[in-house]
């Protein structure tokens, strides 16, 4: 049993990643001062991750543009699918680019940008629509601690520093729009996409038309970026309480099962495909969930 706000039971969980390297890594040799360690991190994560870099006159900036490109490209797969992370600090923040760290994530069911599940954020800071503003954040605070790696004139590297984080939401835009088109199935991007719905569907259509595509391969294309099957709040719920105070487990492998497969439609799943009703809302969710 492990004491949370209540005692529960506990278990181990095993996360497989890339690395465990978070933007807060480099902040907690940054708050020491130790310029030295910060150094042989970023060398670390270098061979590790982009040994790209190397090539650069640079490594240390490429170093940040490179995870700057990864990130901007994470957080516009997260808000493609509904995802909110939920817990969005500089320790739970992959270097990697990779989702690691979260807790009281959720997916949501119906689209609001201020949605928040979890918990403890009273103030919304982590809700849907600030997912990319927060990341901009945390990497401006990996961009301080690298500033003394970038060049020995402290302006300059300030300011090397300050141009690429200032990138991000033009990045993020751009992975944000890449992805949409690949999920209403278009080939190109033109200027004014999606303004609004109405003339947008329009629009979409003669697009379409316009572009000659395939319908079976726009089929395709577009099952493999919108999921048939999303762990659902209210179904994540169920196969707790089943497992928690039945210590049954056959609704969590069901789960499981049908969420291995998120893009491929599964006739005899449906039913997890259905919103939940009213009574069954989660509003709330947790760390230890």
């Amino acid at each position: 049993m492990v004491r949370r706000e209540r005692p529960l039971p506990g278990a181990v969980l095993t996360r497989v990643a890339k690395s465990h390297i978070r933007v807060g890594t480099f902040q907690f040799f940054a708050g020491r001062q130790d310029v030295d360690a910060i150094r042989r991190l970023a060398d670390h994560v270098i061979d590790r991750h982009y040994p790209q870099a190397k090539e650069s006159e640079r490594p240390y900036l490429a170093m940040l543009e490179h995870v700057i490109d990864a990130q901007a490209k994470l957080v516009a797969t997260w808000k493609l699918i509904g995802f909110i992370h939920g817990v969005m600090n500089t320790d739970n923040t992959s270097v990697s680019g990779e989702t690691i760290d979260y807790g009281p994530c959720a997916f949501m069911d119906t689209y609001h940008p201020t949605t928040v599940y979890s918990s403890i954020d009273h103030q919304g800071r982590y809700a849907y629509a600030n997912q990319a503003p927060i990341m901009h954040w945390n990497l401006a605070g990996l961009a301080q601690t690298l500033v003394p790696l970038m060049d020995d004139h402290s302006e300059k590297a300030l300011g090397l520093a300050q141009e690429a984080i200032n990138a991000f939401p033009e990045k993020f835009e751009a992975a944000y729009n890449a992805g949409a088109q690949k999920k209403l199935g278009l080939k190109t991007a033109q200027s004014g996409d999606a303004d609004a719905f109405d003339e947008w569907a329009k629009r979409w259509r003669s697009r379409l038309a316009a572009e000659r595509s395939i319908a079976s391969q726009r089929q395709t294309q577009m099952r493999e970026v919108n999921p048939a099957f999303i762990p659902r709040n209210h179904r994540v719920e169920e196969v707790i309480r089943a497992a928690e105070d039945h210590g049954d487990f056959a609704p969590f492998e069901r789960l499981l099962a049908i969420l291995s497969q998120p893009y491929r439609d599964q006739p005899q799943a449906h039913e997890y495909q259905r919103p939940p009703r009213p009574e069954e809302i989660v509003h709330a969710t947790f760390c230890g969930t």
